[in-house]
């Protein structure tokens, strides 16, 4: 650099850099290193060191902190990541394994514990599911219940139960048991739903395992029971199991029964009223008609066989093979019509619970095999539509959580690629999802660049800036341009020059000069000429003159001449004969008093003095030089 008013070039200090031209060193940017004395151009910083404003030595990166190629200061390690020393960029930590602010190594989480990639501090499973592994949580299914940090579903215990939790799966299921309230009983571990108690019991405190059973003389509801003595009357007769003669034409059973019931056609009622019970009648003492009331208590007696009818239908939810005395309720996986002889297997894609008059269909979300006795729910990743055999495998690109009966594609910026998949990926960092229903993510081309994962499209390296990776965004060096786009910089043509972050070459001005890879104009030299677009100065030629920063050479005036590449022209004799051999010359005679003669010319010169005969010129750049008169000598 030159200092103004020394004439004389000082080295660049390190830390500093000086182009071509600078009155003073210019400190090194951040982000830069300048590491030597002399130093024209920046040097960027590497990536795993850092270059604060000034430098002439880059930095290692410390550990828990990372540095991207030019970064001015090192930058803290995040959360779920870890950086070792000298690293260009953190590294996520996988799943399993947690890191805090700063770290340098991950931490493995414990049993109990969930820790998903990316986690910044470990986390007991959460309450409503399990864990498995320390990589995985899953819902709490009905009939368990799962506290905070469970590795398994716990089986909900007798005399409590663990419902179906609304929105579970994906959401949490049970975090705690729930006890059978009064009414209900509950009579093994891991159930869904507890039992109701009907009128053949009772159950009148929570948490019960099993229920009572009605005592005799008594009718019963769900939490209590009554006697039937108590509230009985001649207008109002009650008839409990056991209290009591039966009256004629009724059913008495013993204890846990429902009530009163009138005896079924097809069927007799023994006459003794000690043992009233519902029995079926010998062929030889078959009835089809019920018995009626009569006065004086008892139960109908058949009538002869000769005034028997035929045998009734068997009834629908019912089977009757030949010589059937009674009804057989049909078997479960199957079903029965009205008047069948036996039952008929449930087809696939239906259901047939025991007694079942039809099939039923099979609902969405749900599949039915051959003979099935109740729906069974789709697993996750698999869909079920209405009156599904079995469930279907969903393909790569969609989704199907469990219960799903329609497949559902992933949208951007989600991908899935893998088969039976419940849930989608979030598309990564340095690749886009721009489509629905992606397999795989597509990487982004060089020249762009994107800095954070989910991403619908792949943005353009901005101008002036280049991106040697996807992730990775650095300014253009002094030297080189960097357009729209860019993976590398350009370098910089001859005739232009491109300071630091060009988004274009700028053109060379005429009076300067630029080389290849110039990041400035530099001035153009004395005894050379330089026209715009310059890339070297041009020799000025005999007879002409070229200053500092000359565009065009200057031909030298009559009575003047040159050399080859002089900065400026010189007389070509002595005293008065030169000077009229000069064209621009006027010359101005005074009164003999005076006795001097003056005479002004503009001229334009570099630095230079010179003698011709009496006369002194003096030359400088940019001013006009007024030449001093002197008396006359030898009168002439």
């Amino acid at each position: 650099y030159c200092p103004g008013g020394t004439g004389s070039e000082m080295p660049c200090p390190a830390g500093k850099y000086c182009p071509a031209g600078q009155a003073s060193p210019v400190p090194c940017l951040g982000g830069y290193v300048c590491p030597t004395a002399g130093t024209c151009n920046l040097t960027v910083c590497e990536c795993g060191t850092y270059c604060p404003p000034g430098s002439s030595a880059s930095q290692t990166c410390e550990e828990g902190f990372y540095c991207p190629q030019g970064s001015p200061a090192a930058l803290p390690c995040p959360s779920g990541a870890i950086c070792p020393a000298g690293v260009c960029n953190y590294t996520v930590t996988e799943c399993g394994f947690y890191a805090a602010a700063g770290s340098v190594v991950a931490t493995p989480c414990t049993s109990g514990q969930y820790c998903p990639a990316g986690a910044g501090s470990a986390e007991d499973c959460p309450a409503g599911y399990y864990c498995p592994t320390t990589c995985t949580k899953v819902p709490c299914p009905c009939g368990s219940y799962c506290p905070a940090g469970s590795t398994a579903p716990t089986p909900c215990t007798a005399g409590n139960y663990c419902p179906v939790v609304p929105g579970s799966p994906p959401g949490p299921g049970n975090s705690a048991e729930k006890p059978c309230l009064a009414g209900f009983f509950c009579p093994t571990d891991g159930l869904c739903e507890p039992t109701e108690c009907n009128c053949t019991y009772t159950c009148p405190q929570d948490g019960m395992t099993a229920p009572n059973l009605c005592p005799v003389g008594y009718l019963c509801y769900s939490t209590g029971n009554f006697s039937c003595d108590e509230y009985s009357t001649p207008e109002a007769p009650i008839i409990c199991p056991g209290s009591g003669p039966c009256p004629y034409g009724y059913v008495c059973e013993q204890e846990g029964a429902c009530g009163q019931a009138r005896c079924a056609p097809g069927f007799c009622c023994d006459d003794d009223p000690l043992n009233p019970f519902v029995g079926t009648c010998i062929i030889s003492r078959k009835t089809t008609a019920a018995g009626t009331e009569k006065v004086g208590g008892g139960t109908t007696t058949p009538p002869p066989l000769e005034t028997s009818t035929p045998c009734a239908s068997c009834q629908a939810g019912y089977y009757c093979p030949e010589n059937s005395v009674e009804p057989i309720p049909c078997t479960a996986g199957s079903y029965c019509p009205a008047g069948s002889c036996a039952p008929k297997p449930c087809d696939c894609g239906k259901f047939c619970p025991a007694g079942s008059s039809q099939p039923m269909e099979c609902r969405g979300g749900h599949y039915c095999e051959y003979k099935a006795t109740a729906e069974t729910p789709c697993q996750g990743g698999y869909v079920c539509p209405p009156g599904s055999c079995n469930q279907t495998l969903c393909l790569c690109g969609t989704k199907c959580p469990v219960g799903a009966q329609v497949v559902s594609k992933c949208a951007p910026p989600f991908y899935c690629p893998n088969n039976g998949m419940t849930n989608q990926t979030i598309c990564p960092i340095g690749f886009h999802c721009p489509d629905i229903a992606m397999c795989a993510p597509i990487e982004c081309p060089l020249g762009t660049w994107v800095s954070c994962e989910g991403k619908v499209r792949c943005d353009n390296c901005t101008t002036g800036r280049y991106c040697p990776t996807v992730t990775q965004t650095i300014l253009c060096p002094p030297g080189s341009y960097c357009p729209l786009a860019s993976s590398a910089p350009t370098p910089c043509p001859s005739g232009f020059f491109c300071p630091l972050g060009s988004k274009a070459p700028q053109p060379c001005p005429g009076g300067f000069y630029c080389p290849t890879h110039a990041s400035i104009q530099i001035l153009c030299v004395e005894g050379g000429y330089c026209p715009a677009g310059s890339t070297a100065p041009t020799p000025c030629e005999a007879n002409f003159a070229c200053p500092y920063g000359a565009t065009d050479p200057v031909p030298c005036e009559p009575g003047f001449g040159s050399a080859p590449g002089s900065p400026l022209c010189s007389p070509l004799g002595t005293g008065r004969r030169a000077l009229k051999a000069a064209k621009d010359e006027e010359v101005l005679t005074a009164g003999a008093a005076e006795g001097s003669s003056r005479r002004e010319t503009a001229v334009f010169f570099n630095s230079a003095l010179y003698a011709a005969g009496s006369f002194a010129i003096l030359v400088a750049v940019g001013f006009v030089v007024r030449k001093i008169s002197s008396p006359k000598v030898d009168g002439k």
